[in-house]
């Protein structure tokens, strides 16, 4: 109980649910304590996740000797984690994340040698993945994501022979990957992106037959995919690559890994044509975008009519290729689920099949091809079943979607909103104006799309716009005069859109517009530009026909009377 009481009493706050840790009571029946029913009046279990505790984890919780679960995740901790847990050899799992905690990995962890999970993301912890987490030997569980870790992958990680998921994403990680993580045959999930990563993937982890999900996006990977790419892969689901310079073609052996559901390998030097047993694949999410696929002849999009099949589809990303030819009327017939199709900056010709009506209706492309979306949706709920499960009081939600069009509360845990939606509807907006994705290179540090636009309000708007925007505004100026009033109206229509996008994808929730508000001011925009626009067309037709017209007067009043 002693040690309990200076928990609390080591808290900058009281929140109401420790009103009940008083003396007057049992506290194996205090709220978020579990006592052991062999060794009375034992802690086991001290769980107090999401209960807005603040304030230092006291080093007395070192005195909780039978402590076997430690879950203290998303409230406002800071400082270093104590010291003392490492007395703690009974404790299986240490979840501390989403909590302000600094410093680095305390080395009397490594006395912790029953430890089954660890869970430290979303802190400000530093320094390098110490070696001797390698030597924890019941590790199932390593989630270290969204710190400042530094240095390489240790690789005495590869001795966890039991280890099931390991996350790192989101650090400052460097080095080549670690050939032995390859061969844990019990891993399931590997996420490691968002580093500086470089080398190749090395080929164990193409042969690992239970993993499930493998993101190694945003690094400096390169390399080719081997041909027999997805025949050791049965169990694959989640396949992130994008933001790297793999090159080469797609195996199309591809095939085999029949149940992906997300394929993401965006952003690299992908060369060739697509096989068509890629569409065999009916992921949910297919993101190709930015690299340099071709596409000619009708057989080249094969992939297409084979995507037809797909009913899951949701996301279509095949813009920034070398894709020609003229598009396939099977497009007509893609999945109704489908919320987001992006065909722009290819070279495809020809106009829109008939039946694209068939498409949903937040399915829009234009003369030219170019997918807007009406609806959103981006980021998708998973629920993964964790390892232990039974150990969590409260269920785990994971929000994923597509990096820099998912709103940032999805990535702290934050529920699926319309906020979220406009969130990527703003992002969109300033793509389409600046020609720029938010996953450009140069806004991988503390730069987004959002602040270059920002940064650039007002004077220097005009010089960060799309340059393709710019000549249609002229286009059908008459005279100098007519040109700069064109390219008035098109700068003061350019500066209100871009407005409505930044006000959209605001950082918090609260700030940004209503999805309703965003419509009806891009509307107002549109109708306003229009208009104006109609009337100096009308002005051009008039003046240009009043030298005309004054001729043929003068023509006929100098004709002589008959």
């Amino acid at each position: 109980m002693d040690t309990l009481l200076a928990f609390k009493a080591s808290l900058s706050n009281q929140p109401d649910v420790l009103a009940a840790w008083n003396t007057t009571t049992d506290f194996c029946s205090w709220p978020g304590i579990s006592c052991s029913l062999k060794h009375k009046h034992r802690v086991t279990v001290l769980n107090l996740t999401s209960e807005g505790l603040a304030g230092t984890i006291t080093p007395s919780i070192g005195n909780l000797t039978f402590l076997k679960i430690l879950d203290l995740s998303q409230n406002n901790f800071h400082g270093q984690i104590p010291s003392s847990i490492g007395r703690l050899s009974r404790l299986q799992y240490l979840h501390l994340p989403k909590n302000s905690l600094h410093g680095e990995l305390n080395a009397n962890l490594k006395n912790c040698t029953s430890l089954k999970g660890i869970n430290l993301s979303s802190n400000q912890l530093t320094g390098e993945i110490p070696a001797w987490v390698g030597g924890l030997s019941s590790l199932k569980s390593i989630m270290l994501m969204k710190n400042n870790f530094t240095g390489i992958i240790p690789a005495s990680l590869n001795n966890l022979s039991a280890l099931q998921e390991i996350a790192l994403t989101f650090n400052q990680l460097e080095g080549s990957i670690p050939e032995g993580l390859g061969k844990i045959t019990s891993l399931k999930l590997i996420e490691l992106g968002a580093n500086h990563l470089s080398g190749i993937i090395p080929t164990t982890f193409f042969n690992l037959s239970s993993l499930i999900t493998f993101s190694v996006a945003q690094n400096k990977l390169h390399g080719t995919l081997p041909y027999d790419f997805g025949n050791h892969l049965p169990n694959l689901k989640n396949l992130l690559l994008d933001s790297n310079s793999f090159t080469g073609s797609l195996p199309a052996s591809i095939v085999n890994a029949t149940e992906m559901y997300e394929l993401d390998l965006g952003s690299n030097n992908f060369t060739g044509r697509l096989p068509p047993e890629i569409g065999m694949l009916c992921p949910g999410l297919l993101v190709l975008g930015t690299n340099q696929l071709m596409a000619a002849t009708d057989q080249d999009w094969e992939f297409m009519t084979f995507l037809t099949n797909c009913t899951d589809l949701r996301i279509l990303d095949l813009r920034r290729n070398m894709f020609g030819g003229t598009l396939p009327s099977s497009v007509a017939n893609l999945s109704t689920q489908l919320q987001l199709l992006w065909l722009g900056y290819n070279e495809i010709s020809g106009r829109i099949p008939f039946g694209i009506c068939n498409l949903p209706s937040n399915i829009l492309l234009n003369e030219d091809l170019v997918a807007h979306i009406g609806d959103f949706g981006l980021a998708k709920i998973l629920h993964e079943s964790s390892i232990e499960q039974q150990i969590y009081s409260r269920s785990f939600t994971g929000i994923r979607g597509t990096i820099g069009y998912a709103a940032p509360e999805y990535g702290q845990g934050g529920q699926v909103s319309s906020c979220g939606d406009v969130y990527s509807f703003g992002s969109v907006i300033l793509e389409l104006f600046t020609g720029m994705v938010p996953t450009h290179e140069m806004f991988r540090e503390v730069l987004t799309l959002q602040k270059h636009v920002e940064n650039a309000f007002p004077g220097m708007l005009m010089q960060i716009v799309d340059l393709v925007l710019l000549p249609t505004e002229e286009a059908n100026a008459s005279s100098v005069q007519d040109e700069s009033n064109a390219m008035e109206h098109g700068s003061n229509a350019i500066f209100s859109v871009m407005q409505v996008g930044l006000s959209c994808s605001k950082h918090a929730p609260t700030e940004r517009m209503c999805m309703r508000d965003a419509a009806a001011a891009i509307r107002r925009i549109r109708y306003r530009h229009v208009k104006i626009t109609r009337n100096e067309e009308v002005l051009i037709t008039a003046h240009n026909a009043r030298p005309f017209a004054e001729t043929s007067y003068a023509a006929e009043t100098s004709r002589p009377a008959p």
